[in-house]
C-alpha cells in the first residue's frame, strides 16, 4: 500500500495495489526515463519573427513532451496526458494597446493632413506604422490545452491557417490518447490522488506555480466532493 502526501497539512490518500501487484504509484505518476521513451509522433511548428518556435513529441501511449526555444531560451515540459482536458480551449490574443496607439495616431495624422502639418503627417504615419506591426506581433491564436479538473493552462499549440490539417491531425492525437489514458486509472480515491500528485509533480518541476498548485488542488478536491463515491471490490 503507498500513500500520497496531498499537501503540507498532512492529507493523504491510501492507494490500494492493483490485483497485479503491480506498483500503482510508478503506473500512475512516474514519467518514463528518457532512455525508454518511444516516439509516435513529432510536431514542430517553426519560429516566426513575431513568436517563438513549438515542438511537440508523442510518446509511449500516453505522454507528450512540449518544447518552445524562443532565443537562448528553452522550455521544456513532459506531460501525462491522462490528466489534460482532450478539447483544447481557442485562445486569442489581442494587443489592445498597440491598436489604441495606432488608431490615435491615424486620427493624429488626419487631423494633420486637414491642417497641412507636414510634420504632424510623417510623425503620425510612422507611429501608426510601428504601433501596427507590433500589434501584429503580439496578436494570435493558440489552442491552450488545461488540466482536467484542476483547470490549469499547460502547453498550447499556435493556430495555424496554413497548416490547418497537420495541426487538427495533432490536436485528435492528443484527444484521443489522453481519453485512453484517463480511462485506465483505477476509479475514486486512487484517481483522486493521482490528479493531485500530477499537478504537484509540474509545480516541484517549474511547470506551474505555487498558487497555481493550490487553486488547482481546490478545484480537484471540490470536483470529487460532488461527485458520486464509487466503490470498487478492492475497497
Amino acid at each position: 500500500m503507498a500513500t500520497l502526501s496531498l499537501a503540507p497539512k498532512g492529507e493523504s490518500i491510501q492507494i490500494h495495489a492493483v490485483s497485479t501487484g503491480a506498483d500503482i504509484h510508478q503506473t500512475l505518476l512516474a514519467v518514463p526515463a528518457e532512455s525508454d521513451w518511444k516516439p509516435e509522433m513529432v510536431f514542430l511548428q517553426a519560429p516566426g519573427w513575431w513568436r517563438p518556435g513549438r515542438q511537440i513529441t508523442l510518446f509511449n501511449g500516453r505522454y507528450l513532451e512540449w518544447r518552445e526555444k524562443k532565443g537562448r531560451s528553452d522550455c521544456t515540459r513532459v506531460i501525462n496526458l491522462a490528466f489534460v482536458k482532450p478539447e483544447p480551449v481557442l485562445q486569442r490574443t489581442v494587443a489592445w494597446r498597440s491598436m489604441t496607439v495606432m488608431a490615435l495616431s491615424l486620427l493624429v495624422t488626419g487631423l494633420s493632413v486637414y491642417t497641412a502639418w507636414l510634420p504632424g503627417v510623417l510623425t503620425g504615419v510612422l507611429l501608426a506604422l510601428l504601433s501596427g506591426l507590433n500589434s501584429l506581433r503580439c496578436s494570435s491564436a493558440s489552442f491552450q490545452f488545461v488540466t482536467r479538473h484542476g483547470g490549469v493552462p499547460i502547453f498550447a499549440l499556435y493556430r495555424q491557417r496554413r497548416d490547418r490539417e497537420r495541426v487538427e491531425k495533432v490536436l485528435k492525437a492528443i484527444g484521443i490518447r489522453g481519453r485512453k489514458a484517463w480511462t485506465l486509472l483505477p476509479k475514486g480515491k486512487a484517481r483522486l490522488a493521482a490528479e493531485v500528485a500530477e499537478h504537484r509533480r509540474l509545480a516541484d518541476s517549474g511547470c506551474l506555480s505555487q498558487g497555481a498548485y493550490e487553486a488547482a488542488k481546490q478545484r480537484i478536491f471540490s470536483r470529487y466532493a460532488k461527485a458520486k463515491p464509487v466503490h470498487s471490490p478492492t475497497d
